[in-house]
């Protein structure tokens, strides 16, 4: 046992079970924001630094410490962001428990001093919501990739989150049967969420909205744009022939996910040289915009599908 311990050539160390980690991440159905924000910080914090290559059995307490105490030091993080990075280094270490490489955890026995991390800073409004310059870009950069992709949906499902300021996973559980082309309306009441299968946690489509709260089973107006928008993207896949002819947004492979939406405005925020930002800031954008236009925040409330008027208040910012 000894000599296995110290002398197997073939020891797993974080960096070799960041990748399994990472992937178990997205497979378990976690936020696709956390996800993200866990690889940023694996990629700011943890790339490059000796811990990661030494094999896990090895590591040990006092290693721990150091390594978050240095990081603290030369990142100034706040508390927010040490326990961001400090889920990391936690979570593989019980994947490594639970796969026998390690017999002891010793980060249970870490502790962490936090009186040199900085003072949180509160986020501007400004880097929550899209800004109307920051729109007219994005969108610029959207109409330019469907020139050369006319085929990629997912690019309209932006436009229509705009409008409609609907939340992603309910956006990517739209059906068509939801449309009501005669009287120009839409019926939100499903989302994409994590289902259980067996003993297995999945993504998949439930019949009910956020937390199951009746306030997100509603009806929503369609415009003129909202209804060419829909037309387009039933033209698209007839056109290319996607399998799924249920719902709305789909591709060669099937529905689209969460995921897919996500990383497409990430990447248009880039394209369009603005601040990445999310999909859920563009439901703040389109709160802001309506209460800016004279819409009360009841009315607002009811759109977004919010079961508490507090909730929708948090969402109205400074969008001029």
């Amino acid at each position: 046992k000894l000599y296995e311990y110290y002398f197997k050539k073939d020891e797993g160390t974080l960096e070799s079970l960041y990748p399994e980690w990472i992937e178990r991440r997205y497979e378990e159905g976690i936020n696709i924001r956390t996800v993200r924000r866990n690889e940023n910080h694996w990629n700011k914090y943890y790339l490059g630094h000796p811990v990661i290559k030494k094999a896990i059995k090895k590591i040990t307490v006092d290693e721990i410490e150091s390594f978050f105490h240095s990081t603290i030091r030369k990142h100034g993080i706040t508390t927010k962001e040490l326990n961001n990075m400090n889920f990391i280094f936690a979570d593989m270490m019980k994947l490594a428990k639970k796969k026998s490489i390690i017999a002891v955890n010793p980060f249970l026995d870490v502790e962490i001093k936090t009186t040199a991390c900085k003072p949180a800073t509160k986020m501007k409004d400004t880097s929550r919501i899209y800004l109307p310059e920051e729109k007219e870009k994005l969108f610029v950069a959207l109409n330019k990739e469907l020139n050369y992709r006319p085929h990629v949906t997912d690019m309209y499902a932006v436009f229509l989150l705009f409008k409609l300021g609907l939340r992603i996973g309910e956006l990517v559980a739209l059906q068509w049967d939801d449309i009501d082309f005669e009287n120009n309306e839409i019926h939100i009441h499903r989302m994409e969420s994590i289902v259980q299968n067996g003993k297995l946690a999945c993504t998949g489509i439930v019949e009910y909205t956020k937390k199951k709260s009746p306030y997100g089973d509603r009806f929503l107006p369609l415009g003129e744009y909202e209804i060419e928008l829909f037309q387009k993207v039933k033209q698209v896949n007839e056109e290319y022939g996607y399998p799924d002819k249920c719902f709305v947004f789909c591709d060669e492979n099937g529905r689209t996910n969460i995921r897919s939406i996500d990383n497409l405005i990430r990447k248009a925020c880039n394209m369009a040289g603005i601040e990445e930002k999310s999909a859920h800031d563009i439901r703040r954008t389109v709160a802001s915009e309506l209460f800016s236009k004279g819409i009360s925040v009841e009315v607002i409330r009811d759109y977004l599908g919010h079961a508490d008027i507090k909730t929708t208040f948090s969402y109205i910012l400074d969008c001029k």
